[in-house]
């Protein structure tokens, strides 16, 4: 009898878990699906479904199920809280922060006013002229008053920690899974932390459920990111294409203003055809380079670096293969680069390489293993006809202290050295 008692029990919980993830997946498939409609609707019925979500998830935040997996696991703060904050962030990513703003705002106020409400009820639910049928107490009445201004500070601290958190790991994570993930699950730990404190210090099992909200979280948490990620691959796929060759897994329209602009900016810094800086870009850094290495009295070198026989390739295989041999030659010039070095195509066949801190003796190093290099792409497989180059170098101090005078004598010596038989790098006149 026992053991048919227990094992009742185990699938009692099995069941509870699996509830909470009905819970889960009907929140946030009906989130996406508002969302989805917002061309034809607006978002107004999102913030509606949103700020339902927000006066209910409070009432419940304090209502723990034990689960077969041994956590203690909130629907409303687990389930409902999280789903509210996939929502501002979504705002965010296809939207831009001023709208974020205003949904934040909707829900503030919607929490506010029901908080109000709900306190104002709880003053005069024991008059013997209400009628209460659901037989509410003042005392919880009042306690979810309470809650719900609680609620409302955390969602403006919730809310404003998505943006700042997602910015963060967007810069250094591949992608949106990612991202959206370590996002949730440090600001519904966050939340865990302060709602849990707020309502259950004191209690002798405090560390236990704030542990348990903390894993619980993380786990509807990993959920909501899995699907909002899959949502947006593969529902919001429109492109921002800014120049040609843009392949679509390269750009999706989930991007801030500020982040449109910032690629924007650097499309307009990089050659569409080779993937490298472009000549508006040197023109921009370069004397930059040039004059802080100046001033701090450290080297710099300048390559100058110009395909040889580049027009026959043109003309004797197309000029298909000659855009092929100008991407091979400008992932090799990448490759072989150091952090603060930066590769330019300064026009046509010709590529500049500034190496800041590098010497003219250092330079003449590097630009003879890039000759070399460039000279076995055909053979390696990685370029469709074998081509060399010929390489100019100037320094700094020696041949200049300002940009242009280490352009005049790079390009100077670049020509002496096609003059010479090209294939070969030149470093003095």
């Amino acid at each position: 009898m026992d053991a048919r008692n227990s094992t009742a029990q185990s699938v009692n919980r099995g069941l509870r878990v699996l509830t909470i993830l009905y819970q889960a997946a009907i929140v946030i498939l009906t989130l996406l699906l508002l969302f989805s409609l917002r061309r034809q609707f607006g978002l107004a019925p999102m913030y509606v479904f949103i700020g339902a979500l927000q006066v209910l998830q409070t009432l419940s935040a304090t209502i723990f199920v034990q689960t077969e997996l041994g956590l203690l696991m909130s629907p409303g703060s687990s389930v409902m809280f999280g789903v509210g904050l996939v929502g501002v962030l979504l705002v965010y990513l296809r939207h831009d922060a001023m709208e974020a703003q205003r949904m934040i705002f909707a829900l503030l106020a919607a929490n506010a006013s029901a908080g109000a409400v709900m306190f104002l009820l709880s003053l005069q639910i024991h008059e013997p002229s209400v009628f209460n049928g659901p037989s509410f107490s003042e005392e919880s009445l009042f306690q979810g008053s309470g809650m719900l201004v609680l609620g409302t500070v955390l969602l403006a601290i919730d809310a404003l920690l998505v943006v700042v958190l997602y910015e963060f790991f967007a810069r250094r994570a591949a992608g949106v899974f990612l991202p959206i993930l370590a996002t949730l699950v440090l600001v519904l730990a966050f939340d865990s932390l302060v709602f849990v404190s707020a309502a259950f210090w004191g209690d002798p099992k405090f560390l236990s459920i704030l542990v348990n909200s903390v894993l619980s979280k993380a786990l509807i948490a990993t959920g909501y990111a899995v699907v909002s990620a899959a949502y947006l691959h593969w529902f919001e796929r429109e492109l921002f294409v800014f120049f040609a060759g843009t392949q679509p897994r390269d750009i999706f329209a989930m991007l801030t203003y500020r982040q449109k602009y910032e690629l924007l900016l650097r499309e307009a810094m990089h050659d569409g055809l080779t993937g490298v800086y472009n000549r508006a870009y040197f023109n921009a850094t370069a004397q930059h380079d040039v004059s802080t290495c100046w001033g701090a009295q450290r080297p710099l070198s300048l390559l100058f670096i110009d395909l040889d026989r580049f027009k026959q390739v043109n003309d004797t295989h197309g000029a298909q293969v000659g855009d092929a041999v100008l991407r091979a030659t400008a992932e090799c010039l990448a490759r072989g680069r150091r952090p603060a070095d930066h590769v330019s195509r300064f026009g046509g066949e010709e590529f500049a390489v500034v190496l800041p801190n590098t010497s003219v003796i250092d330079a003449l190093s590097i630009a003879e293993k890039l000759r070399m290099e460039i000279a076995l792409l055909h053979a390696q497989g990685l370029s469709p006809v074998k081509t060399t180059a010929s390489f100019g170098v100037s320094s700094l101090p020696e041949d200049g202290t300002t940009l242009p005078q280490l352009v005049e004598a790079a390009d100077r010596r670049l020509q002496r050295a096609k003059a010479s038989g090209r294939d070969r790098v030149e470093t003095r006149d």
